[in-house]
């Protein structure tokens, strides 16, 4: 089976992108695939949090929760666009990553 992947950034033309590849996709009998990288700063911890874990330092615990939270946010964007084009009889895989920007913690 092919596919065809498209990287979405959210830009002015990601409409005009995807809709492109979905008629790719109809007109080649191929799989869809978005892929979206959504960078995040790592966030500065002020005061140490009261988590406990012998494995996770609090920081990861916190940049773990923020990462899911992009991730939804990101899927959410995602979907939002395919709702507007007609996507009948194709498979669509999305694919998020957060690329987390260590600044290093206070």
């Amino acid at each position: 089976m092919k596919k065809i992947s498209v990287a979405i950034d959210f830009k002015n033309n990601a409409y005009e992108l995807l809709n492109e590849a979905v008629s790719y996709c109809q007109k080649f009998k191929a799989e869809l695939n978005n892929v979206h990288i959504d960078q995040e700063q790592k966030i500065d911890i002020a005061n140490p949090l009261s988590l406990s874990t012998p494995y996770n330092s609090e920081e990861d615990i916190l940049q773990t929760k923020v990462n899911r939270y992009v991730v939804q946010q990101s899927k959410n964007k995602v979907e939002d666009l395919l709702k507007h084009l007609d996507t009948s009889k194709l498979n669509i895989t999305i694919n998020i990553k957060v690329d987390a920007i260590d600044n290093g913690l206070k």
